[in-house]
């Protein structure tokens, strides 16, 4: 911080000024107690691109940028008040090659007789300084931001392995259960689940390879195929809950799409909406697509145990919300679904109410 007494101020301004004004390293101007430029030095005009006949008699807030008027009219103020102290100010401006910052000094020059005369300010460039500050707080929270990905990533992949797993166990405890008509269907249902897992595993992996590229494949996928698929997947729980699942879409509704996401969004709906069954009826889940927009928008609808959204809204999407005490509930899934719808450059919203079941909408912008 460059700081002077008022007297070596005043001997600098009034004896120096043709070496110490020009400095080649400080910024110097002087103005009248209204605040209109008296002088400006070489280094300041140069950098700034003005000349100093054209702002001599003008107002300083002239060069001052609009965000900034407010803070250096309080410190000018400051100084014609307290006139024994040095006042200070970082201020942008305009130059030729964009905004530049300065670190400010202002101070009030008196006559001989101790009246307020003029003030001075002296600043040196911190551009390069606020550049690299702003550089260091961009990696920092880009570093967050990989850490919140990778922790959300840690979670995802144990969630949908999980899921795989437990439908596993399902099947082979049908097997140990079954008579030997039914074990070779309950083996075609175990390589299915066991072909799927492979397929989660190797999405996951390439979906690392995506993160650390900043990039995420689409592919044309038939929605009806791929909602089938994920439906087989789940054959057996959706048969243990009783569910009818009742599915409106047409065979050709193709969506532009990462086909691990899709699997996945449609994997924790389905699921989400198992859990959430009303015990008192029969679940009945609806899947349909409409077109809203710029978007072709997936509907999965249930009947369940529905969610007061006035209570739970603003939580629902977040990381282990549960609003219901489901023993197996980790909320996770919905998470992951937006998570991954959002990835996609889609929404999601919700319409439900206790007692009523729930209207999940996802929408995925219509690919060219």
């Amino acid at each position: 911080m460059i700081t002077f007494k008022n007297d070596q101020i005043s001997f600098k301004a009034e004896q120096h000024e043709a070496s110490s004004i020009n400095n080649r390293s400080l910024h110097i101007i002087k103005t009248d107690l209204q605040g209109h430029f008296t002088y400006l030095n070489r280094l300041f005009c140069e950098t700034t691109g003005i000349l100093e006949s054209n702002y001599i008699g003008k107002h300083y807030l002239e060069l001052v940028l609009t965000e900034d008027r407010a803070l250096c009219s309080k410190v000018f103020e400051e100084c014609l008040k307290d006139p024994e102290r040095v006042h200070t100010a970082r201020l942008g401006k305009h130059t030729p090659l964009g905004i530049a910052y300065t670190q400010w000094e202002f101070i009030s020059l008196v006559d001989e007789m101790g009246n307020l005369k003029e003030v001075l300010c002296m600043g040196h460039d911190v551009t390069s300084l606020i550049l690299r500050q702003e550089t260091l707080e961009n990696l920092v929270a880009n570093t967050s931001r990989q850490n919140e990905r990778l922790t959300e990533f840690t979670y995802i992949v144990s969630h949908n392995i999980r899921s795989h797993v437990a439908n596993l166990s399902g099947i082979i405890d049908g097997i140990d259960q079954n008579d030997r008509e039914d074990v070779s269907y309950s083996l075609e249902l175990l390589k299915l689940s066991i072909n799927a897992l492979d397929s989660t595993i190797h999405y996951l992996n390439d979906i690392i390879t995506i993160q650390a590229e900043k990039s995420l494949p689409l592919e044309k996928i038939n929605l009806l195929r791929e909602a089938t698929k994920v439906c087989k997947l789940l054959q057996l729980p959706l048969a243990e809950a009783g569910a009818e699942l009742r599915m409106q879409i047409s065979e050709t509704v193709i969506l532009l799409t990462n086909p691990a996401y899709l699997e996945s969004i449609l994997l924790n709906l389905l699921t989400n909406a198992l859990k959430y069954r009303d015990p008192a009826r029969q679940l009945v889940i609806e899947m349909s697509l409409v077109i809203e927009g710029d978007c072709q928008v997936l509907r999965v609808k249930d009947n369940g145990l529905g969610i007061d959204l006035r209570r739970h809204g603003d939580r629902l999407f977040k990381m282990f919300g549960k609003f219901h005490g489901n023993d197996d509930a980790r909320g996770v899934g919905l998470f992951i679904v937006k998570t991954q719808v959002e990835a996609l450059g889609g929404e999601i919203t919700v319409e439900s109410e206790p007692g009523k079941g729930s209207i999940f909408n996802v929408c995925f912008k219509i690919g060219e």
